[in-house]
């Protein structure tokens, strides 16, 4: 009802839901958006790096196009993986199935390893960076964008809750100075009408939700 017609994101499965799930809108991530126009300001780093493409993506060879070539600007040689773009491996997340196989979930990221041939992990979906970084040395590309320096020295972390929520609002205050948005919509729920009972059902859902993962992780220890 705002006359939004088109959507930045930065997570690859946001943009695979609402691609799939949201009609009347385009969608569009904020790297095919770099790609277009220009990067923030930063020093470039002539290094060799290799890329993972998420599975969420694996089929959106103009995003696939534009992270090479944003990489690329920065002056990074890209030494292909085996399987990329359409072809990409799952880093191990997929699915959550960690929680219910460890082992086999840990298998995909020694694969990636094994492909990478050494080289640096750049990827542009935070669940893989953060699978992917406990077995191989990886970046998310965004952190490339703004300090490559320290994200090639392995000196940056990957973001977990909570701090990734206030990574998203730096990352929207960034494009909200950039671009003229017809416009621009806040959440303005304070709360102040959720009853209680509401909040400790949901409360009580979480609870239970922790101890079945634990139940099952428990059971399938060795």
């Amino acid at each position: 009802g705002h006359g939004v017609k088109e959507i930045l994101v930065a997570c690859p499965s946001c943009y695979r839901v609402f691609k799939d799930y949201s009609e009347d809108l385009q969608v569009k991530t904020v790297y095919e958006h770099f790609a277009e126009t220009s990067l923030p300001p930063s020093s470039n780093i002539p290094a060799t790096i290799t890329i993972h493409d998420p599975c969420s993506t694996r089929d959106e060879q103009q995003i696939h196009a534009a992270i090479r070539q944003l990489a690329e600007s920065k002056l990074l040689t890209i030494d292909e993986m085996k399987y990329v773009g359409t072809k990409t491996l799952c880093c191990g997340e997929g699915g959550t199935v960690g929680c219910v196989n460890p082992d086999y979930s840990a298998n995909w990221g020694i694969r990636r390893k094994e492909t990478a041939g050494g080289n640096r992990i750049i990827t542009y979906c935070a669940g893989c960076a953060n699978i992917l970084g406990f077995v191989n040395p990886t970046s998310h590309i965004i952190d490339l964008f703004f300090d490559p320096q320290a994200a090639l020295a392995g000196k940056t972390k990957i973001a977990k809750a909570p701090w990734t929520y206030l990574n998203r609002l730096f990352l929207k205050s960034y494009f909200k100075k950039r671009i003229d948005a017809a416009v621009s919509r806040e959440r303005t729920f304070t709360g102040e009408n959720r009853s209680k009972t509401g909040a400790f059902k949901r409360v009580g859902i979480l609870f239970a939700l922790v101890a079945l993962i634990i139940a099952v992780r428990m059971s399938i220890a060795p």
